[in-house]
Formats: C-alpha cells, sequence, structure tokens
C-alpha cells in the first residue's frame, strides 16, 4: 500500500512546493556534512581609489570621477580626505601649485589657495575675498606711495595704472617712476618769464620733448606759415577734462594750456641734423577767457623769453629735395596775435576744431584718442563730428580740399562772429556754398593770394611768401566753378 505524507485537503501546488523545501533541507544537511567545511561569504568592501573620502560607488551614483580626488570639489573647511592614499596627496586640489601632500605636510590647506595672486598686487586671492577687496583689480586695496609688495612680473599688474597718472605700473617701473605715487608735474597756467619753466617740455628744451602732462596733437589740414614746422601741444589742469560738442572748437576746462612751437630742420631731407626754433605761443584759458602770450627762442635754444615785440629773423634751410630756401621770418606781437584770435573782444582759437582732430585713421584720431584715455567726454556719438579733409590728399576732391584749406587758413578772419569780417566771405567749412560769397569773390580771391603786393596779399598776418601749393589748389577750385 502507497502511504501519502502530504496531509489531505493541502492544494497539490503547495504541496510540491513543500517537497521542494525538505530537498534543499537534505541537500544543506549533505554540505554541512563534507570535508571541506561551510562556504564563507566576504564582507562587502568600501573602496576609495582617490581617497577624497567618497567610496567609489557613491561617486559613480553622484555622477564624479572616483579617479580624480578634487571631484567633487570641496569647500576649504572639508578634512575628511584620506592623507595617506597616494593619487590624493599627489593632487592639488585649490590649484595653488602645491600637492595635497605638501600642504599637510606644512601645515597648509589642502582645498584653500593660500598662495595664488592673480592680479600681483602682493595680496593672496583668498586673503582679498576675506578683506572684501577685489582679486582680479591690482589697484584694490589702494595701497600707500611707498609699496613694494607688488609683483612687477604679473602682466595684470603692469597694465594698470594704480596712481592713475596716465601711465601703467610697468611703464613707470621701467621709468624709475613710483607706480602708486603721481608724480606728474602739471603745465603753469600762469605765464612765467622763461618758457622752460611752464613746464610743457622736459629734458633738454631743444630736443622739444613735451612733457608728460602735455599732450601732442596735428591737424588734418595745418595753418600755411612760411613752411615752418609747428608742435602742438595742449595741457590740462589735473582732473580737468575736454567735451565735444560737434564739428567746431572743443570746450575746454579753465587752466587749459594751448602751445604751438614754430621750427626749421637745417635739412629737410635729415632731420637729425639738428633744428631752429623760432617761437612757442601760448594760450592759456582762464575765467572762461583765453590769453595770449609769445615765446622767442634764445639763439643757443636752450630756453625761450615771454616777449610781446615783433621780431624779424632770416632762416636758411635745405629742403627735401635738396634746393636751399630762405625765409624773412616774422614773430607777431601779441598785439598782432589778438587780431586773428579776436570773436567780438574775446580771443577765440583757430586750430583745434573738432573736425581738424577726427580721422578715418584710428592711429592719427585725437578724439578717439582722448576718449579711450578719460581726458575726452562727448556729447554726440564722434560718429556725427565731419572729418575735415587733408587739402593736400588728393583722394579728396578739389572742392573739399579747397574748402578745407579756406577753413583753416582764411576762416578765423573770413566768418560773421569775428571783428575783421566786413560781410563779404564767410569760409568756413560747414557754411553752404551759397552762403560764402566765394562765387562773387572768386577773382579777388585769385588775386588776393597770389599777388606780391604786401598790402593786397592773403592772409595779412602769419605769412611773409606765397603758398604755390595753396595758390595751385585754389585756383584749380575757382577754375571748376565756371
Amino acid at each position: 500500500m502507497k502511504t501519502d505524507f502530504t496531509p489531505r485537503g493541502i492544494p497539490k501546488g503547495i504541496r510540491s512546493l513543500r517537497y521542494l523545501i525538505y530537498a534543499l533541507m537534505i541537500f544543506g544537511g549533505f554540505v554541512a556534512c563534507s570535508d571541506e567545511g561551510p562556504e564563507v561569504i566576504p564582507a562587502p568592501t568600501y573602496t576609495d581609489s582617490d581617497g577624497d573620502g567618497l567610496t567609489d560607488s557613491r561617486e559613480a551614483n553622484m555622477g564624479a570621477d572616483a579617479q580624480d580626488p578634487c571631484d567633487p570639489a570641496r569647500s576649504s573647511s572639508y578634512t575628511a580626505y584620506d592623507a595617506d592614499n597616494m593619487v590624493w596627496a599627489a593632487a592639488d586640489c585649490d590649484g595653488d601649485g602645491l600637492s595635497n601632500g605638501v600642504e599637510v605636510v606644512q601645515g597648509s590647506n589642502p582645498y584653500a589657495d593660500e598662495i595664488s595672486d592673480s592680479d600681483g598686487d602682493g595680496i593672496t586671492d583668498l586673503d582679498e575675498e576675506l578683506q572684501g577687496s577685489d582679486p582680479a583689480n591690482p589697484c584694490d586695496p589702494v595701497q600707500e606711495a611707498g609699496y613694494e609688495g607688488f609683483d612687477s612680473e604679473n602682466e595684470l599688474w603692469a597694465q594698470s595704472d594704480c596712481d592713475s597718472d596716465g601711465l601703467l605700473n610697468g611703464e613707470e617701473l621701467s621709468s624709475g617712476l613710483n607706480p602708486y605715487e603721481d608724480e606728474r608735474v602739471f603745465v603753469s597756467d600762469t605765464y612765467t618769464q622763461n618758457l622752460s619753466e611752464m613746464n610743457i617740455f622736459e629734458g633738454p628744451m631743444d630736443d622739444l620733448k613735451l612733457s608728460r602732462t602735455a599732450l601732442f596733437y596735428d591737424l588734418n589740414t595745418r595753418l600755411f606759415t612760411d613752411y615752418a614746422h609747428k608742435l602742438r601741444s595742449i595741457s590740462l589742469p589735473k582732473d580737468g577734462v575736454m567735451r565735444l560738442t560737434g564739428d567746431g572748437f572743443l570746450e575746454f576746462p579753465n587752466g587749459t594750456v594751448i602751445s604751438k612751437t614754430f621750427f626749421y630742420y637745417w635739412d629737410e631731407r635729415n632731420p637729425d641734423a639738428g633744428k631752429r626754433i623760432i617761437e612757442t605761443r601760448v594760450l592759456i584759458k582762464k575765467n572762461n577767457v583765453w590769453q595770449v602770450g609769445n615765446y622767442v627762442w634764445n639763439p643757443d635754444q636752450q630756453d625761450a623769453v615771454l616777449d610781446g615785440d615783433w621780431h624779424y629773423y632770416t632762416v636758411d634751410w635745405t629742403d627735401a629735395e635738396g634746393q636751399p630756401q630762405s625765409v624773412y621770418y616774422a614773430v607777431p606781437s601779441t598785439n598782432a596775435c589778438i587780431t586773428c584770435h579776436n570773436k567780438f573782444g574775446e580771443q577765440q582759437l583757430i586750430g583745434p576744431k573738432a573736425r581738424a582732430l577726427n580721422s578715418a585713421d584710428v592711429s592719427n584720431n585725437f578724439l578717439r584718442q582722448w576718449m579711450d584715455k578719460g581726458l575726452l567726454v562727448s556729447d554726440v556719438s564722434l560718429d556725427q563730428v565731419t572729418v575735415l579733409p587733408d587739402a593736400f590728399d588728393p583722394s579728396y576732391g578739389v572742392t573739399e580740399r579747397a574748402r578745407a584749406y579756406m577753413d583753416m587758413n582764411c576762416a578765423h578772419c573770413h566768418r560773421p562772429d569775428n571783428n575783421a569780417y566786413t560781410g563779404n566771405l564767410d569760409l568756413r567749412y560747414e557754411t553752404p556754398f551759397d552762403e560764402t560769397g566765394i562765387a562773387t569773390y572768386a577773382d579777388e580771391i585769385q588775386f588776393r593770394i597770389a599777388t606780391s603786393i604786401p598790402s593786397m596779399f592773403m592772409p595779412e598776418l602769419g605769412t611773409g611768401v606765397k603758398h604755390p601749393e595753396g595758390v595751385d589748389l585754389m585756383n584749380a577750385y575757382i577754375d571748376s566753378l565756371d
């Protein structure tokens, strides 16, 4: 008779499960009785390959690199790293150039950059952040004149101007100046007996080297003065700025000094052979009025003396073609200067009009240069300022060149707001042609600029010889009007 060990009433599926359990128990007994003994299950391992205090599995779950001790980044207060891990010790988690292991040995923080000085001011980035200064600004915090803790090799520091004197720190250092002290000497806004005392020039006077506070400038079209060369400068008072308002003259602050020095090279083919300096005319703005003064250079060329009288000199030189030239040069009296610089009884400028300083050539655009240096503020866009043509640049048309020539050489008198104005000609560049009077007086213009009769010659002052190139230009222009 077959014996059934399964209790009645238990479903067949459950009975099968019961048989399986019995089988496992029997198999387990066999294993327990084997000679090899029971199987040992190893304890779980927690590997931290990079020694950053996080297991590899956890870093994988975080998306961090289990082989990079500096990933994820940690704050400066982090201390759960494994200093004995060679991977961690060789890394540089604060990027300061010292490995983590070295920092631990020397007692510094491997998670805080205590060395880097991004701006070269001698204060670490960490210390600057703690004290609230800008680690990317070499001039923050402000230092006293005797400060020497800077890093002169740092490019950011070298390209900054910590004393705001217009010279970069690196330039000052190479010139023996103090990058933390404004050592500028400003041009005198009072006429002195000797020109050297005005501080327009520095070094030997006959070098005509402008001082640091005298801004060189030139004009697109220049006033003709018997072929003399001219060195022009504008000197602003400390913290003074110019203002651009349109095509006309810039607005200058009181205390501005404008100078123009006239000289001849002995040989135009070799400027290094020397020069003859004749005069330096100086305008000073005080109480919103321009004052006029003139300095006549001494024969030794080492200085010039304030002098309000007429002076005459015969000057001989060799031109660029190697031809000998001679001129009887007249230094005008102060009263004669006032004649041209007169505007209803007040002195006015002649040369530095915005349009004559504006140039399509960025390297010669003085308006742009001064804006970039913070010396010129503008009420108008530079694109709105006319560019006065070079009167002798053939890339311009004859009309543009002739109008530019008259604007610079004639319009300071021939304009409605000058007391010498007779109501006949308005030769300013911006005046519409129909309002200039040029067509009506064309023949007289041609005669006046070419005649040898002193009482009829134009311009009346500032030149003693005809300007052949100017005469040719004006004749070509007037002939084009027919």
